[in-house]
């Protein structure tokens, strides 16, 4: 057995961290030659060791799986997808003793879910799937992706570690949720995916992001050099982060949803900020605004925000989406009560999925029966001050940590609290989701 932790604030995303002792299935098949028709799916690896592939389908039947190294073509059950079962059903893997460059190809006209994430892909081609409705290649290798003939679409992952410079959604008007942190991407349209929640660009060099016909209610476009962002009228939208950007000018009229704005560490002078206070709805919802590290973070009038309620001292949420292996060296200790560790961008190239807010890190404290999950910006010093300044866990005792600055001591076991200092404020929490599975 082996357990893993996923941690995730903002997006949903849907990750299938799965592992497990030897499963190959290499003389488990017929035979069946694998087709070159709609539904086949081809994608290319050279790595070595283990590879898993996860396959569903819209109704049970049966596809074939040719691994490209000359081992029997597989006949292998399709079964029905439904979100409440034991995933690793719906896994296959198949194990390669050395690297060569193998090309892997799936055909079954009813398979609706792929996840092939972090098996080396340099290729993947998909487009003769018209019945593929999530796909999920994040951790790739990949330069580029056809997902034109995939017009059931309505989830596309394709996050850290590719290298994509184009990406063309137009053909997929059904998209909903498109994930594409962290690729090369300076342009991307979506003017023609109209029925768009969830859009997530982290990391791309994009100057110009227009969202304005979309349905969208969460948008993630930190840190990408924008100099321009259109979002006015997006009724339904309820969270925006934009930090990081090259932002003088925001306007978010008609976003009457809209519960959480994060545009801090952009070019918004003192005038730009109170233009954008002037753009922010009144409705009796509870609701956030950050604007630190602008030109006129001191100087603006901070009354209009607040006087239409909004709230502009707490610790911004930041998207933060990660998976630690307890078996690995650097978190096994995780696996004794009491003990904590920090992870980073720099911790197993995750980048921004694990940096937290300011790019502080992120506090991991093993409780007797759940895991805590802390941002390790202490809430005292932005709260007063406006300052990032970064906690550690106490060296003294792992159940504690502790403000650089402020010596405000937090209980990591006691959701943060501050147990001594200056600090009445608690560490802000991270969702978490403990999956385990046993194959």
């Amino acid at each position: 057995m082996k357990r893993f932790l996923t941690f995730n604030i903002l997006m949903a995303i849907m990750m299938f961290a799965i592992t497990g002792c030897n499963g190959d299935n290499d003389e488990n098949g017929n035979g069946n030659e694998g087709g070159k028709g709609v539904g086949t799916m081809t994608m290319a690896t050279s790595k070595s060791g283990e590879v898993e592939i996860f396959i569903a389908g819209s109704r049970s039947g049966t596809f074939t799986i040719d691994w490209g190294d000359g081992s029997a073509i597989l006949t292998l059950p399709l079964l029905e997808y439904d979100d409440g079962d034991w995933l690793s059903k719906y896994v296959f893997r198949h194990n390669y003793s050395i690297e060569s460059t193998r090309l892997i190809t799936i055909a079954g006209e009813n398979i609706t879910h792929l996840d092939c994430q972090k098996n080396q892909l340099t290729t993947l081609d998909v487009s003769k799937n018209s019945a593929l409705i999530y796909l999920q290649c994040w951790g790739n290798q990949l330069t580029s992706l056809n997902v034109s003939g995939c017009t059931a679409l309505t989830y596309l992952g394709c996050s850290g570690g590719n290298k994509l410079t184009t990406l063309d959604v137009s053909k997929n008007s059904a998209l909903t949720w498109l994930i594409c942190h962290e690729n090369q991407l300076t342009t991307l349209d979506v003017s023609k995916n109209t029925k768009l929640e969830s859009l997530g660009c982290v990391g791309n060099p994009l100057i110009t992001l227009n969202v304005s016909n979309t349905a969208l209610t969460e948008l993630d476009c930190n840190g990408i050099g924008l100099t321009n962002l259109y979002i006015s009228n997006n009724v339904a939208l309820t969270s925006l982060h934009s930090y990081n950007n090259k932002l003088t000018t925001l306007d978010v009229s008609g976003c009457s949803a809209l519960r959480e704005l994060d545009c801090g560490k952009n070019q918004l002078d003192a005038t730009a900020l109170n233009a954008l206070f002037e753009t922010l709805h009144s409705n009796p919802i509870e609701k956030y605004i950050y604007i630190y590290n602008n030109p006129g973070t001191s100087s603006c009038n901070r009354s209009i925000a607040t006087n239409k309620g909004w709230n502009t001292n707490e610790i911004p949420n930041v998207y933060v989406d990660f998976t630690i292996d307890l078996a690995d060296p650097e978190f096994i200790s995780l696996t004794s009560v009491g003990e904590s560790v920090v992870v980073n961008k720099f911790t197993n190239n995750w980048g921004y999925r694990a940096a937290g807010f300011a790019e502080n890190g992120i506090i991991i404290h093993s409780g007797i029966d759940e895991f805590f999950a802390y941002d390790c910006t202490c809430p005292h010093d932005y709260v007063l001050n406006e300052e990032t300044i970064k906690i550690e866990i106490d060296k003294s005792s792992s159940i504690f940590a502790v403000c650089t600055k402020c010596r405000t001591k937090y209980g990591l076991p006691a959701n943060g609290t501050p147990v001594e200092g200056a600090g009445r404020y608690p560490l802000k929490t991270t969702r978490q989701v403990m999956m385990e599975y046993v194959f």
